[in-house]
Formats: C-alpha cells, structure tokens, sequence
C-alpha cells in the first residue's frame, strides 16, 4: 500500500461548510491517522470517536470511518490539536452516512503472490551467436474460477518504465480480483480478500500479506474532465486498513523453495473451493497462523495456539463425540451408580462430564487422512500424538511452578509439526488431492527439521517420564 503524508481539508457529514485542516498519514507498519486542528466541526470530549469524516486529498476524495481519538496536544499559542486513528480508509470516494461501503469488485496484490501463481509473459530467444537475444512479452490471460458468492480471477497486468537508449525496463505482477453479483458490505469482501492470503501463506510456507486493494462498484463511474462520467466504467477506491508489516521484512519465497505453486494444488478451482470452506473455519485459521505471521509472540503461545487450531479444525469437521451420545450416556449412568458413596459418585461424575476425543485422538484421526503428507516428517504418529498432547496438558495443567521444563526450541519444533499437519488438513478439506500431499511429505519445506523434530521428541519424553517419577 503506498505511503499517504498529505495535508487537506476534512468535514463531518452533514456540515460540508465547517471544515478545518487536517494532516492525513498512512504507512504500512503504522496504519493511517488524522492529526486535525480542533474547531466546530470535531468532538472535543476526550475518547469520542467519530463515525465518519470526509475530506480532499491529493484533489482526491477521502472518507474515513470509525476514527478513535488517542492524543491530543495543546501549544503554547493555546491551539489544540488531535489525533485520530481510522479503522477503514478510502481514497477516491466520499461515502455520506445513508451510503455503507459495499463493492462488487475488489482487486487485491499480495506479497508471494507472483512466486506461487508462477507464470510470465516474458519469452528468451537466445540465437546462436552471442551477441543477439530476442526479448518478447505477451500478456498472460487471466485465470478464471466460479465460488458461491461470485468469480475470482487472477489478473496479469504490467508496465513500461525506463525509455531511453540504454534501457526499457517491463514490470509485470498478478494479482487477484473478486466480482461479486451484487454490492457486497466491506467486511464480506475483507474477509474474502484474507482467505485468499491464508492460502498463499499455507502454500509457500512463509507470511503473505494484501500489498494493495482497489475496490469499484457500477454506480461510481470514472469522471472526465469536464464532469461527464465515462461510460461502462467503475472508477478505482483505494482502501487503507490496519497497520502490517512493512513488505522489506518480509521473506521472498522463490517458485522453485516453496512448499507447492498454484498448479500444484489444482490452480484457480482450488481458490474458488478455499473461498467456500474457509468461513466455515473461523478463529481456526487465525489460531493456526500465529505460526506463520506473528513473529513476536511467545513460543508457548505459538505452541498451544497451533494446537487449539488443529483440535478445533477436527471438531469443526468430524465432530466432538468419542462415542455416540446415548452409549457414553448409558455407560456414565452405570459408571456412577457403581460408585461406593456420595463422594466418590461426586468424583467420577465430574471426571466423565464430557464425551470427546482427546488431543491425541483428534490428531491421529487428522494425520490418518493425511497420511503421505507427514511421512517424511512423522514416522510414528501415535507416540508422536501422545507426547504432543501430553506436553500441551502439561503446559496448561502445571502442577507447581516450573514443573514443566520445557525449553522455547523444543516447544518451537512440536508446535512446526503439529503446523504441518493441520496445513495438510485444510487443503484436503480444500479438495487438493492425494498426489499433492505425497508431494508436501517428500518436500524439503516439511522434511528440513526430521532431526530436530527426533530431538524435541526425546527431550520431551525425557521430561515427562521425570514429572512421572517424581510425583
């Protein structure tokens, strides 16, 4: 997203004739703000947020909705300013209140998407002598796939820089654009935009983040500059949002080093079949991809986030009954009427209050549906599934301070293994096929940390037999 530090004039909806001056940032580490002169036209009560601000930027139009107050400063002229921090940022368009931002197209660049779509418009013809290279470009077409809620596309767009006599440089990237049929709310579109960089995320193996989006709808037409609007034409918003990370901290995965391409996995159709399960995932995928974008969280967090990803995943998709409701119910009946007196009646009722599969359960029963994709990394998945959840138990059932010992690396690599496996889960459910998770399993991208893994497993059981003896 490129960097907005422009001063303009900014009005509340309704008042258009009580403006002030306003300085309007937006970076990508640090999100967008509004650093206003105080008048007539803003809250002066400190923590109020303002629902919608319009102004002029650039000769541009700018809307910025849900902006929270968080500083305020006073000179010593007795000029008070304030900072206010948008939640949702467009450039180009003025939505007046009775108007919600809904689209019907957005178009979205993702960092790693050129790597993993994997396709050029470039062709090399080297002749025979050294001197002489033909350079063609053609355009790609663009990639085409139906979802339930409208059509994706992957676009190939480019651009010539660098005319003079010594250099013509072409710039060329993909990118993903979604139509929907009908105006869709923003927060349906964002949604949507976001699955599609959880994706590429899965499949590289490395953090993807939305660069850029652009959001169009039929009834706001590009205008001439006479005032006139061009016909069949639907003029580009830009849209800003929260803060991520700068793209320069970001890896570059390569084609040929990710963990699969595009084609890999069944190109645009598997896009398409994402964009269907993937609500139905929820919080799921935002616990599981704490262990590929949030750099800074604590590896016991990343740990028991990565579990509670793949333990929710099963229940989501198998269920979370380990026998059928009226057997477990008749066996706890029988279970508790056997018990001697009250207390123990008490305790054995409490003990078998739910009927689930435990941690270990649900991840045999994931790996098992997986099975070619973890058999270069997890040769025995049950003792592996066993001591993963007992060290996720033990983390969160502590006997006393500092029992568990468990150190930050091998918490780091039991966390990777549980990660790969739950990414395989997801692009089954996805539909990708057999032949692609014996490709994920023969990957160095999964088989790279065997060794480590052997490690933290040992060291691991190690503990655990200590915690075992010493109680």
């Amino acid at each position: 997203m490129e960097d907005i530090d422009e001063n303009g004039i900014f009005w509340l909806p309704g008042s258009p004739e009580k403006t002030f001056v306003g300085h309007l940032k937006f970076s990508a580490e640090g999100g967008a703000s509004l650093v206003a002169l105080e008048g007539f036209a803003v809250p002066r009560q400190s923590g109020d947020a303002v629902p919608r601000i319009l102004g002029q930027v650039r000769n541009k139009k700018v809307t910025l909705l849900d902006s929270g107050r968080f500083a305020e400063t006073v000179y010593g002229a007795g000029l008070a300013y304030s900072r206010y921090r948008p939640q949702h940022l467009f450039m180009g368009q003025s939505f007046i209140p009775e108007d919600e931002p809904s689209f019907t197209t957005a178009h979205a660049r993702y960092h790693n998407l050129p790597q993993w779509v994997n396709r050029t418009g470039f062709i090399f013809d080297r002749h025979d002598s050294l001197d002489e290279i033909t350079i063609r470009y053609k355009q790609p077409d663009a990639l085409t796939g139906q979802f339930s809620r409208g059509t994706v596309y992957v676009d190939f767009s480019w651009r010539s820089d660098g005319e003079d006599l010594r250099e013509r440089r072409i710039v060329e990237w993909p990118s993903v654009r979604v139509a929907y049929p009908h105006p869709t709310p923003l927060g349906e579109v964002l949604r949507d935009l976001r699955h599609v960089q959880d994706l590429v995320t899965l499949c590289t193996d490395a953090p993807s983040q939305i660069n850029s989006i652009r959001l169009q709808r039929p009834d706001l037409p590009q205008i001439s500059l006479a005032g006139k609007p061009f016909p069949n034409s639907q003029d580009p918003i830009e849209y800003f949002n929260e803060p991520v990370e700068s793209p320069n901290g970001l890896k570059t995965v390569h084609s040929h080093r990710m963990l699969v391409g595009l084609d890999d996995v069944g190109g645009i159709e598997t896009i398409c079949k994402w964009l269907d399960n993937a609500d139905d995932l929820g919080y799921v995928l935002g616990l599981l991809m704490t262990g590929r974008t949030n750099r800074s969280v604590y590896v016991e967090n990343r740990f028991l986030n990565i579990c509670a990803a793949a333990e929710a995943f099963h229940r989501l998709i198998y269920g979370g009954t380990q026998i059928s409701p009226a057997r477990f119910e008749t066996l706890r009946k029988l279970a508790i009427e056997s018990m001697p007196n009250g207390k123990d009646r008490a305790w054995i009722k409490g003990r078998l209050r739910y009927n689930e599969p435990t941690l270990a359960d649900r991840l045999q029963s994931l790996a098992s549906e997986v099975e070619p994709a973890l058999d270069g990394l997890v040769p025995d998945v049950r003792s592996w599934s066993i001591t993963v959840a007992e060290v996720r138990n033990r983390l969160v059932h502590q006997d006393r301070p500092g029992m568990h010992a468990f150190d930050g690396s091998l918490l780091y690599w039991l966390a990777e293994s549980v990660f790969s496996l739950a990414r395989a889960s997801m692009l089954r459910h996805a539909g990708v096929g057999e032949a692609v998770m014996r490709h994920i399993g023969e990957s160095r991208r999964t088989t790279w940390y065997r060794t480590r893994l052997d490690d933290a497993l040992t060291r691991a059981r190690q503990l655990l037999d200590q915690r075992r003896s010493a109680l």
